[in-house]
């Protein structure tokens, strides 16, 4: 019997300005790269990062599309593949989409339909369920 295909997940990435060169540098894409070297089964694409939904600011992302069992695996994946590419060390940290409130809402968003969205830094010690869209952030790290 034919198992079920396992539900996909968007995983929007935020990459520096130098991972994205060192991308572009060595002709490849992190979705190449986790293959390739990690093994995993992802594919790359972009879309509109959620968290902008204010119509003069849309700004579109990368996005990763994995199964939601490979989800786990993709942060220290991302690590590893990065710290090769670029030698350097790097600090990646998994966010999640939550609506906005109060504060947080840009002033225009005040009068913009719809809910507003942010990426939030989730937790180290929380269990995580995936109930839409997961972020990744990676940044270079110092020290």
């Amino acid at each position: 019997m034919a198992q079920p295909n396992p539900a996909k997940i968007e995983i929007y990435i935020f990459l520096p300005s130098e991972v994205n060169q060192a991308l572009a540098d060595n002709q490849t894409t992190l979705a190449d790269l986790l293959r390739r070297n990690e093994g995993l089964e992802v594919e790359e694409g972009n879309a509109i990062d959620p968290a902008v939904n204010l119509p003069e600011s849309r700004d579109v992302a990368t996005i990763l599309i994995a199964s939601s069992a490979l989800v786990a695996a993709l942060t220290p994946a991302l690590t590893r593949v990065i710290e090769a590419l670029t030698g350097g060390k790097t600090l990646v940290k998994e966010m999640l989409l939550e609506p906005a409130s109060g504060g947080d809402l840009p002033i225009s968003a005040a009068a913009t339909p719809g809910h507003v969205m942010r990426w939030t830094e989730r937790p180290l010690n929380s269990e995580l369920t995936i109930k839409g869209p997961l972020g990744i952030e990676v940044s270079s790290r110092t020290s």
